[in-house]
């Protein structure tokens, strides 16, 4: 009988620590758990390693180097009016605003020889140099995963739908034979079967997810959890119900399942019973770091399912900030991030706080009506009292 293989991993977490040159860095590990992306952090000769983000959405094979951040997560109802051209001179500003003190530095010291009226020679040439450090960082970073990924995402966010197919394929060509077959089949389903979905072509998304069920190398639980995302992405939500119901069968301790489980019953559905019972079983997992922040946002949506506005309100506000953060580096997250507003927006007009209700719904707005949540999005309205 032959050794079932090790579960692959399906999420990535952000993780800081001090390395063994007592510089405090921050990496993303993909792994099966927090617990897992600790050990291999702690394998790796960091020390009082903190988890700081977990993407439940995607999958990053390697473990690589936070880069530069958007200065303001909320650019998301922006982004969608920037060609990719126009994002990645973004980037390019961005590296420079990061990596600025090498040019500055150059220049500083260029200016003082010239005022010493130091004759010009190699020195000037290598801090001339200098200034083209930043481009050369993102020239280097273009294609490599975690690069492609993001790019990924923004394209999603954006709902730039074939940018994300043409991602795939990209990332599907550049890292074949560079990373492991599983991981690269994981992730291209991951995002083909959700966009193919998003784009209505839904069988086609079902057909590329099912490839995975046949495949030995593949745990079951991910082919459970990508077919329950691509019925979410395609608005079927008693069919991803179904498919997260199994996850849990297959996998009850971990978290990622309770969380799409209570998100679509409480959320979409609206059977708050069903995902107070759903919460319990999250409850009895041991959850720390980044996890509180889901286990605090499964409460919010069912409390404000039972129609208890007040204290749905303080729990989506207490988690609010985490998500807001994890949004710089993760730009999926942004889509978390408008929901997350669009029923704050609810709770606050429920509990006659107009004003922050009509900022909240300003706030989730554009992204509601690029991505169609349309339901969710008239709820808010009706809430508010707004018109469109």
């Amino acid at each position: 009988m032959t050794e079932a293989p090790p579960p692959i991993p399906t999420r990535v977490f952000a993780l800081r620590g001090v390395d063994s040159r007592g510089r405090t860095v921050e990496q993303r590990i993909a792994a099966v758990d927090s617990e897992g992306a600790v050990r291999q952090a702690a394998k790796r000769g960091l020390e009082n390693i903190e988890v700081l983000a977990d993407d439940f959405t995607a999958i990053l094979p390697d473990a690589t180097p936070i880069g530069v951040r958007p200065a303001d997560p909320d650019q998301v109802h922006r982004v969608s009016k920037r060609t990719p051209a126009a994002n990645e001179i973004l980037r390019l500003l961005q590296t420079y605003h990061s990596f600025g003190w090498l040019p500055a530095t150059g220049v500083v010291i260029l200016i003082a020889r010239r005022f010493l009226a130091r004759p010009p020679g190699v020195y000037d040439a290598v801090l001339l140099g200098l200034l083209f450090v930043p481009l050369a960082l993102w020239a280097l970073n273009r294609n490599r995963p975690s690069d492609l990924f993001r790019r990924m995402q923004l394209a999603s966010v954006e709902a730039d739908f074939q940018s994300v197919l043409d991602l795939a394929d990209e990332f599907e060509r550049v890292r074949k034979g560079k990373l492991s077959e599983e991981y690269v089949i994981i992730v291209c389903t991951d995002w083909r079967s959700k966009t193919l979905a998003r784009l209505g072509r839904l069988e086609e998304a079902l057909e590329l997810v099912d490839r995975l069920k046949s495949d030995p190398r593949i745990n079951p639980a991910v082919y459970w959890h990508q077919r329950a995302q691509t019925y979410s992405s395609a608005r079927q939500y008693d069919r991803a119900l179904e498919c997260y119901q199994e996850f849990t069968r297959l996998e009850p301790n971990n978290a990622m399942g309770w969380f799409g489980l209570i998100d679509t019953m409480a959320l979409w559905l609206n059977r708050p019973a069903e995902a107070r019972a759903a919460f319990k079983h999250l409850q009895e997992l041991p959850v720390s770091g980044a996890l509180v922040a889901g286990v605090q946002y499964s409460e919010a949506m069912i409390l404000l399912a039972e129609s208890k506005f007040a204290e749905a309100r303080s729990l989506f506000e207490t988690c609010l900030p985490h998500f807001v953060r994890t949004a710089r580096s993760t730009p999926i997250a942004r889509g978390l991030v408008a929901l997350i507003r669009a029923q704050l927006a609810i709770a606050c007009a429920k509990t006659a706080d107009m004003e922050a209700a009509r900022r909240y719904l300003r706030d989730a707005e554009p992204f509601l009506k690029l991505h169609r949540v349309d339901a969710l999005l008239a709820r808010a309205r009706t809430a508010v009292g707004a018109s469109e």
